[in-house]
């Protein structure tokens, strides 16, 4: 279990750093265009790096929840160790069930993922 936990924590961490690039990118620029004193350029490329970091971000959340969701059943289910169970788990998640862009595995996946979690969080704020 420990060894699926520090693939996945390793993974997920590449794919933040590569999300993240983009976003960083552009607020680095911003800082330089405001250090240069072009306030109104660099004022536009550290908001639009802040949401473009911001994006990148939230996609790093979903591909994390979306590639892992199926590694704790593996685990329990199936006798494999840590490599098995991950390579395992998105074999699982990857593959159509039928044809068009919503028989994809994973595209069905994030809309159960997310239909959960809204209905998780209305309940949340109802209580």
């Amino acid at each position: 279990v420990t060894g699926a936990f520090l693939l996945s924590v390793g993974w997920s961490t590449l794919v933040t750093l590569v999300a993240s690039i983009p976003g960083t990118v552009l607020m680095v620029a911003g800082g330089i265009a405001t250090a240069m004193d072009s306030q109104v350029l660099g004022i536009v490329l550290l908001v639009a790096g802040g949401l473009l970091l911001a994006l990148g971000m939230l996609g790093a959340i979903l591909w994390y929840f979306l590639r892992f969701l199926l590694l704790p059943p593996v685990l329990a289910m199936e006798d494999l160790g840590a490599w098995g169970a991950f390579t395992r788990s998105g074999a699982m998640l990857s593959g159509r069930v039928e044809p068009g862009f919503l028989g994809r595995v994973m595209v069905r996946g994030m809309i159960l993922f997310t239909v959960v979690s809204l209905i998780l969080f209305s309940v949340h704020l109802l209580f």
